[in-house]
């Protein structure tokens, strides 16, 4: 069974008014077992073509029609092909009697589609009506699979070994050569159906790197490894032709395929490596990234000044600077995300953490990123429990529903949060693809399990699984600046009303700084403290916040006493209001950078309010107010 329904699924930062996204449109595939979406990518003319898993029978049209695949085995991969509104153009069916699985996915530019993965047993991969078999010679072969843009078979290489070989990652350089990264056990005969090239591993697992032409015609192959595990896991190419390669390692392991050495010994248990090689496969230089304990590599990419931006997990602590400096960061959870940027000869720019507080249960993983043209950063992933996603100062926190959920983050160019959704049900879910298509859309693939949720507020759509899990597409698209939110609030006795209809509401703190009030998502809201509130509404796919409205109770105050500051906005792109519970007599003001700087020190007479143009670069500031033998304290966050 699928389902097609349109969600209004609204991603933000409740601080935040701009560059907010929506969902636009939902699509769920599924059978009675495990099916799942494993890569998205969009081609020239705005179509999508999704690959992944399915297990037993799938109708794989998402319109009213059927289309009905049943896997040959245990598991099969399908590749399919939506135009922009979700409609199917063609699906593909790759698999045999045993455990067949798709890693990942590269178009070209003429929209021909490039796969590589791991296949048992004997498959045919041409998925039309002739036959091309592989037979796998092992526990499992690798295979680089070229279809053309209507899913017609063009060639396979075959990867075949005397244990275990696996492609993780493919991609297409400036050139239009294909790199393919992966692993090996033992001995691994690389096939490009003209000659077979052979490599013997230096221990338990090796990583290789395999550049071939469009064709499939080998021009070099690479590995390295030690004595234990180690594995390539992603794969980038920048505009001059490098290579950088993202993987994992344990124990001693020289990184120069070449002649040469360049060795590096893991911390703990195993560490990530990021490596950067020459369109020929020669050495450039080699990053390490771990500390005590595992830490893993999910996903890479670079900018067009060659940047980099390296995304995984790790536990324990871990240094983050390749250089004689120190960035340390220490897991707050089982494990925590990371992004890290990196300048083009591999040396550390930033890196930013996300992660929760209970190293026993806590998690949060991402699997898949990219930049827009502003550099924004889109993650998608899971997590555990309660994760705080924003890694700046102020705490942005998201709870899963169930044992795992999925996360849609965009992070700006400098690594701080702009926003953060989620979507979850109480059973497994994950985001494992997310990609732009021409239009400013973007498009994430994952998982799901039992009924899924979908945030707007607290929730108005969700989806329930056919099966194990379910296949899960959406589609995202910006809030156009010409749509308009109606954003005024009315103040009627003690009752604030929002001036839109039939939107989604939720009422905020402004005193708290902007903090959501929980269960206020009605229209109206009836404060039972004195203080200053605003309402965030979404409508027309798009989201704003009210002003703020003062709220004076007679006989109530807010907790605390009359002395208590109030100030907003807070955070404030410069200018602040500073509302005092009485009025006061002579005192001062004044205000501190984080260094400990007075950038400001005014005396006053009585007040009851005050207005401060902070000067200075974007940060957190400390405010003291002194009056009447009283010193009060506030924190300050400058956007």
């Amino acid at each position: 069974m699928k389902s097609f329904y349109t969600l209004i699924i609204v991603l933000f930062n409740s601080l935040l008014s701009y560059a907010q996204f929506v969902n636009e449109s939902g699509i769920t595939l599924g059978g009675t077992d495990d099916d799942w979406g494993r890569t998205i990518l969009s081609d020239s003319s705005g179509n999508l073509v999704m690959a992944g898993i399915f297990s037993s029978t799938v109708d794989f049209d998402p319109g009213a029609g059927i289309f009905n695949l049943t896997s040959n085995g245990g598991r099969d991969i399908f590749i399919q092909k939506l135009d922009s509104n979700g409609n199917l153009l063609w699906v593909k069916q790759i698999g045999g009697q045993g455990t067949d699985d798709i890693q990942n996915m590269i178009l070209d530019d003429k929209g021909a589609i490039y796969l590589t993965g791991a296949f048992q047993d004997t498959v045919d991969f041409d998925p039309g009506l002739d036959t091309y078999n592989l037979i796998c010679s092992a526990i499992t072969n690798a295979f680089i699979l070229k279809l053309d843009a209507n899913g017609n078979f063009v060639w396979v290489n075959q990867i075949s070994g005397s244990r275990t070989v696996k492609g993780n990652a493919i991609t297409i350089d400036v050139n239009g050569d294909l790199i393919t990264t992966g692993y090996f056990t033992e001995s691994a005969f690389f096939d490009d159906r003209t000659s077979i090239d052979t490599l013997t591993s230096l221990g338990e697992l090796d990583a290789f790197f395999y550049k071939t032409d469009t064709m499939g015609k080998i021009k070099w192959i690479k590995h390295v490894g030690g004595p234990e595990h180690d594995q390539g896991s992603a794969i980038a190419t920048d505009l001059a032709g490098n290579i950088i390669i993202m993987g994992y390692f344990d124990d001693t392991v020289d990184f120069d395929p070449g002649p040469g050495t360049e060795t590096r010994t893991t911390n703990g248990a195993g560490d990530v490596f990021i490596l950067k090689l020459d369109a020929n496969g020669n050495f450039l230089w080699v990053n390490q990234i771990g500390g005590t304990n595992n830490d893993y590599s999910n996903s890479i990419l670079a900018d067009e000044n060659g940047s980099i931006y390296a995304l995984g997990r790790f536990t324990g602590t871990a240094d983050f600077d390749p250089g004689p400096g120190t960035v340390s960061l220490t897991a707050l959870g089982a494990g925590d995300m990371f992004i890290q940027k990196l300048k083009s000869d591999g040396n550390h720019i930033w890196v930013k953490q996300i992660g929760g507080a209970d190293s026993a249960v806590t998690y949060a993983n991402g699997y898949s990123h990219f930049l827009d043209l502003q550099k924004n950063i889109y993650i998608t992933g899971n997590f555990r429990q309660s994760v705080d996603f924003n890694p700046g100062i102020e705490a942005k926190k998201l709870i899963s529903r169930g044992e795992y959920d999925i996360f849609i983050q965009q992070l700006d160019s400098n690594g701080n949060l702009n926003w953060v959704k989620q979507i979850g049900s109480s059973d497994y879910d994950g985001g494992y693809s997310i990609f732009p298509d021409r239009d400013g859309h973007f498009y994430m693939c994952g998982y799901f399990g039992q009924t899924a949720y979908f945030d707007c507020g607290l929730g108005i759509d969700s989806a329930t699984n056919n099966g194990e899990r379910d296949i899960l597409l959406l589609k995202i698209y910006p809030c156009l600046p010409t749509t308009i939110v109606d954003v005024s609030a009315n103040l009627d006795g003690v009752t604030i009303t929002a001036g839109s209809e039939n939107a989604c509401y939720q009422w905020l703190d402004c005193d708290e700084e902007f903090e959501a009030i929980s269960g206020e998502t009605n229209r109206s809201y009836t404060p039972t403290e004195n203080g200053y509130y605003a309402v965030e509404i979404t409508e027309n796919n798009c989201i704003d916040t009210s002003k703020c409205i003062m709220v004076e109770l007679t006989g109530i105050t807010k907790f605390g006493s009359n002395d208590e500051l109030s100030i907003y906005p807070n955070p404030t792109n410069g200018r602040i209001f500073i509302e005092v519970g009485s009025q006061t007599g002579p005192g001062t003001l004044i205000i501190s950078d984080i260094m400990g700087k007075t950038i400001l020190h005014q005396e006053f007479n009585a007040i009851r309010q005050l207005e401060i143009d902070i000067q200075g670069p974007s940060g957190m500031y400390f405010l003291e107010f002194i009056s009447d033998k009283r010193i009060q304290s506030k924190r300050i966050i400058k956007r």
